[in-house]
């Protein structure tokens, strides 16, 4: 059985129902007024199709005989998905074909709607839509896959970054916090012609200062300063807010020129931050009496 004829079977069925729901909503209905207005021109083309599908699926006595037809719908498609490809022509073989991937990817979503999970497409699913869509890829476009393939993905979120835009932003306005480093980094780009990204954890790692001391009051007359060593991501966080503070006595009134101006002072060696470092430094060695271990 063709795909025509199951598609004209599908249409009577429809129409046989819409029909039914028009009886029984009565007569001064819409549905019932447009399912007997025969003189209007839906009707004559629904008419018209139903005539030329009726034409397609009308078989002889002796088909009748030999070919047991499917009672139901769903009998029709198991028939057709059973029946030999080989035996069509090309034509009706590639609209099955087309066919069979759409009831694969309908199966596809009612699964991921009954489990509330997204699955990615197969690549077997994959190849057989580029396939159908007359898609094969060249040699050189198959030797640049295979180069792309051990390349490293970077993350889509970089934690440096997430972090300065957090110490960049008031009252909430992330967006523009982040707009903000964006435009100092293109400025580090346009002046260096070198990775900003890289450059401004370059400047967090020059900045950044191993300890910090605390005081540490015991109630008596003398109080004790105690060193205390940094995390990665404290040490990143008090580096960034010592060049955002350095960066607001320049004299640039555009923010993101006074931050890329700092970033590059540090880099290069300038920057009285670094001063600030080694006296941290110096005062936890002083005190290293006292760190506790």
């Amino acid at each position: 059985m063709s795909c025509k004829v199951l598609l004209s079977m599908v249409l009577k069925q429809a129409v046989e129902k819409t029909t039914e729901l028009a009886e029984l909503s009565g007569k001064g209905t819409r549905l019932y007024e447009a399912m007997n207005d025969i003189g209007s021109e839906n009707y004559l083309k629904l008419s018209e199709a139903l005539a030329k599908d009726s034409a397609v699926t009308e078989v002889t006595p002796s088909e009748e005989q030999s070919v047991e037809k499917p009672t139901t719908l769903q009998s029709q498609i198991k028939a057709l998905e059973s029946e030999d490809q080989s035996k069509l022509d090309k034509e009706t073989a590639e609209m099955n074909s087309w066919y069979d991937l759409t009831l694969e990817v309908i199966k596809e979503l009612q699964e991921e709607i009954k489990t509330n999970k997204y699955q990615e497409p197969t690549r077997q699913t994959a190849d057989e839509v580029s396939k159908l869509l007359g898609f094969q890829p060249n040699a050189q476009q198959v030797s640049k896959h295979e180069s792309l393939k051990s390349k490293f993905i970077p993350n889509y979120k970089d934690e440096v970054l997430e972090l300065c835009v957090n110490l960049i932003m008031r009252d909430g306005l992330k967006q523009r916090a982040r707009k903000y480093l964006n435009r100092a980094l293109y400025l580090i780009y346009l002046e260096t012609r070198e990775d900003p990204v890289d450059l401004l954890k370059r400047a967090l790692d020059l900045a950044a200062p191993l300890v910090i001391t605390k005081t540490v009051k015991t109630g008596f007359a003398k109080n004790y300063t105690v060193p205390y060593p940094l995390t990665p991501r404290q040490r990143n966080r008090m580096a960034f807010l010592w060049i955002l503070s350095a960066s607001d006595s320049r004299a640039s009134p555009d923010f993101p020129v006074r931050l890329a101006d700092e970033i590059l002072n540090v880099i290069s060696g300038k920057s009285k931050i670094l001063e600030k470092k080694v006296l941290d430094h110096k005062l936890a060695i002083a005190n290293r009496a006292y760190l506790k271990i």
